[in-house]
């Protein structure tokens, strides 16, 4: 009876644990997801500092005035919306297109507000 009672016992110490530790690997798998969707949309703004660096402080798609890093940033943010590096990389693709939008967006609003 006793060693019904400590199997019985020890079964379910080892679902908890399991249990625990499933919750504990879910909890890294959302925070490294976080952590890779931010490094995405880092990685889009440093492409537009070196589009900029090598194209100019305002780099703008040939023969237009379209900011380049806009235009191509959000090409690739329609490109991750629709899904194009399927469902496990497109938010990925949609973080990197907006962290290369966000110079040519801000030197856009820093216009703006100067012209008010």
């Amino acid at each position: 009876m006793a060693a019904d009672s400590l199997v019985l016992e020890l079964g379910n110490k080892l679902d908890s644990m399991k249990k625990r530790a499933t919750a504990v690997k879910e909890k890294a798998e959302r925070v490294t997801g976080r952590a890779v969707l931010g490094l995405s949309g880092a990685a889009g703004a440093v492409a537009a500092g070196v589009m900029a660096s090598e194209l100019g402080d305002e780099p703008k798609l040939p023969g237009t005035d379209v900011d380049a890093d806009v235009a191509i940033g959000g090409v690739i943010v329609a490109l991750g919306a629709v899904g194009l590096a399927g469902d496990k990389w497109s938010d990925e693709l949609v973080a990197f297109g907006v962290g290369m939008m966000a110079p040519g967006i801000a030197r856009q609003t820093k216009k703006m507000m100067a012209a008010r």
